[in-house]
C-alpha cells in the first residue's frame, strides 16, 4: 500500500493570520510570512497540503462544509497559497505532521508538557483581559 505523505495545516493564526475581531466563518486575514514558499516547497517535495480549521463549527456560526471549502479554496488562491484539499469533517485528519499555532508538543514528557499548557494559558489570558 502506497502511503500519502500529508501534512495537515491549520487554517488561522498558521496560514492566515488571526483576524481581531472574528467577523464570521467567511472572513479571512492575509498570509503569515513566508507560508506561501513553505508550503510549495514541501508540495514539490512530495507531501500533500491538507488545510484544516475549526470554521465548520456550529459555536462559530460556521459555514456549511461544502461553502467552507469554496470560500477557503478562493482565499488561497487569491493568495497562491499551495493545498491538496481542505478538511472540513468531523475529528481530527489523517496526517503525518500537523502544524497548528495552538498545539503543544508531546515529547515524552506530561509534566513539561503541563508546564508549556499552563505558561500558553496565561499568555493567553493576559492577552485578552
Amino acid at each position: 500500500m502506497d502511503l500519502k505523505r500529508i501534512i495537515a495545516v491549520d487554517l488561522d493564526g498558521t496560514i492566515l493570520k488571526n483576524k481581531k475581531p472574528f467577523m464570521g466563518a467567511d472572513d479571512f486575514g492575509k498570509p503569515e510570512r513566508k507560508v506561501e514558499d513553505c508550503l510549495r516547497f514541501l508540495k514539490n517535495h512530495g507531501f500533500e497540503i491538507l488545510i484544516h480549521t475549526t470554521r465548520v463549527n456550529p459555536r462559530l456560526q460556521g459555514l456549511a462544509p461544502a461553502l467552507l471549502r469554496m470560500r477557503v479554496s478562493d482565499a488561497l488562491d487569491a493568495h497562491k497559497i499551495p493545498f491538496d484539499g481542505i478538511w472540513t469533517g468531523p475529528g481530527k485528519p489523517l496526517a503525518e505532521f500537523y502544524v497548528d499555532d495552538r498545539g503543544v508538543l508531546y515529547a515524552g514528557d506530561w509534566e513539561k508538557t503541563m508546564r508549556e499548557i499552563l505558561a500558553r494559558a496565561e499568555k493567553n489570558f493576559k492577552n485578552v483581559y
